[in-house]
């Protein structure tokens, strides 16, 4: 992460500067390490503060027509610097297949609400935005960066709401500007195992003729009990691409049931 690394740096100048000025011996390192620690949370703080200064410029009543590519850079760094900070380690497996050129449709399962943040640390140029619960609308300075990213608010109670999102979503992957994330699950799984799927996610991809990069997440529930607190080890696992010309002319379903059973074994192997 650029910021952390930049903020760890500037850290380590400033306490091997002035700490030698103002004392010597053991009490030199004693400071040395306060200053350190004081640095980096000072930097901390002034980042977390362009943050939220920078939300005030994202007007929700209006439709995001363009992902915002500041405050997706934005947004990668905040969530790089929270996992580091939180002793988060994520394992990524099979990220060489993920599509380098082209925009595609992410499909994944469902376990916790920070799973967007691991893929969006895991495939930054992707430029990801994902298909989200209307109730994330609601949580302060996040919904004003997931607005500028072009994230898609679902409302999985109404058919009619969700099909305007799914065609919303569509559209945006067809003018090709960035990626789209969906779990279509629908829910976010309470035991850890597979959903059935809600089939309609796919079609965006056969509608906007995109392929689907297929992955599963593992142990992200145990962040939220972790935090601050021990290391968490996550696993994030790309299982493979379906590419456009699989998708053209095959039932939703039978697409569905495919990825479905990608999963399913990825995840009980």
């Amino acid at each position: 992460m650029l910021f952390f690394s930049l903020f760890l740096i500037l850290s380590v100048i400033g306490a091997a500067i002035l700490a030698p000025q103002l004392a010597s011996g053991v009490w030199m390192i004693v400071l040395g390490v306060g200053l350190f620690a004081g640095f980096f949370l000072a930097l901390v703080l002034v980042f977390a503060l362009i943050v939220w200064i920078s939300s005030w410029f994202v007007d929700m009543s209006k439709e995001q027509k363009r992902y915002n590519r500041y405050y997706g850079f934005m947004a990668y760094q905040l969530v790089g610097l929270a996992i580091r900070l939180a002793n988060i380690h994520v394992h990524a497996k099979g990220l060489e297949m993920v599509p380098r050129n082209g925009v595609f449709l992410l499909v994944s399962n469902h376990i916790a609400d920070l799973d967007p943040a691991i893929f969006l640390y895991c495939i930054p140029w992707a430029r990801l935005a994902f298909i989200s619960k209307r109730e994330n609308e609601r949580i302060y300075l996040v919904n004003k960066y997931m607005h500028a990213i072009q994230c898609q608010s679902i409302n999985r109670e109404n058919d009619r709401e969700a099909l305007k999102t799914i065609l919303k979503t569509v559209e945006i992957l067809r003018e090709g500007d960035h990626s789209m994330g969906v779990f279509p699950e629908g829910y976010e799984s309470k035991t850890g195992e597979l959903l059935p799927f809600r089939n309609g996610a796919f079609k965006i991809a056969q509608k906007a003729q995109v392929p689907i990069v297929v992955a599963v997440l593992r142990n992200t529930k145990q962040i939220a009990k972790n935090m601050f607190r021990r290391r968490t080890d996550v696993d994030m696992e790309i299982l493979g691409v379906v590419p456009v010309e699989e998708l053209t002319g095959v039932p939703t379903k039978d697409v569905g049931d495919r990825i479905h059973k990608m999963m399913e074994q990825a995840l009980e192997g």
